[in-house]
């Protein structure tokens, strides 16, 4: 639950039916013996006039922190740590995460540069917050050969 919280056609109120809706997975998690752990949405790529990232989600990461904490369930602060990873790289060099092409803007998905960018924050965090020990983690920082990356062409609608 993130980017789409507040979708008007899926809307939750990030301190109430939001954080319910968080405590339902983690009552869950628990009842089934697995160990829950929370993760803020990733920031989209936004700059305000004078360049600097600004987030886009309003108070849900907030009310996710708050509910970690009072629930004592980790937290993987992925908003905050990718909103200053757009900030350490700028209006210009984050084009290089996202889906940023002749014809396509988009600033909400990535690509595969950025996805790998993305992940690697996500399993820092894992580790900083010992979800993952470091043996469950290799090759973090190995460098990813460009012909290794890529995405599938879109073939129009799925076969139903």
């Amino acid at each position: 639950m993130g980017n789409g919280a507040s979708d008007p056609t899926r809307y939750t109120e990030p301190w109430t039916t939001y954080q319910d809706c968080l405590r339902l997975y983690i009552e869950g998690a628990r009842a089934h013996g697995a160990r829950p752990v929370l993760a803020t949405p990733v920031e989209r790529r936004r700059f305000d006039a004078d360049g600097n990232a600004v987030p886009t989600h309003g108070e849900y990461p907030a009310a996710m922190r708050a509910l970690a904490g009072r629930e004592r369930v980790p937290l993987l602060d992925i908003e905050a740590l990718s909103l200053a990873l757009w900030q350490e790289l700028g209006v210009e060099e984050t084009k290089v995460y996202f889906n940023w092409t002749a014809t396509e803007q988009d600033n909400t998905h990535f690509n595969p540069p950025g996805a790998i960018a993305v992940a690697r924050l996500v399993a820092r965090e894992l580790l900083r917050t010992r979800v993952l020990a470091p043996r469950d983690v290799v090759r973090l920082h190995d460098e990813i050969p460009t012909s290794w990356i890529t995405w599938p062409e879109a073939t129009g609608s799925p076969a139903a």
